[in-house]
């Protein structure tokens, strides 16, 4: 059975609203963050002055929450920023949730760009 372009397109409406499930799912991760990771890693000189600005009280502040996130699921993504044990100030069932969370940000991720690239590839073929 030959691929056409509804299938594509349902496949990435159905990538879409998964993708759009991930911003509650991060919003409440940012509520959940550990106060203890903030106190200890959210300040110079682990970050700069204007990241500390953009990204505490206002909209792109959970954008930090995906930063340590990502140290919780790729332990060397800290390293450049030298910040190491924070897996010891999360709890356990943070932790699982960020890795959870990554995961589902990465195979999302994979699975748009995928998409949009074999959608270009059968347009190509296909000349439509």
């Amino acid at each position: 059975m030959p691929l056409m372009p509804s299938d594509f397109a349902a496949l990435l409406l159905g990538l879409g609203f998964c993708g759009l499930l991930l911003i509650p799912a991060i919003l409440l991760m940012h509520i959940l963050m550990p106060k203890a990771v903030l106190a200890r890693y959210w300040k110079q000189p682990y970050f700069r002055p204007a990241e500390l600005a953009l990204f505490t009280g206002t909209f792109f502040a959970p954008m930090h929450t995906v930063m340590f996130m990502w140290t919780f699921l790729f332990s060397r993504a800290g390293r450049k920023r030298k910040i190491d044990g924070i897996r010891d100030l999360a709890p356990l069932w943070y932790r699982l949730a960020s890795i959870v969370l990554g995961v589902w940000i990465l195979i999302t991720a994979f699975g748009l760009v995928s998409l949009a690239v074999g959608l270009h590839v059968y347009w190509t073929i296909t000349g439509q």
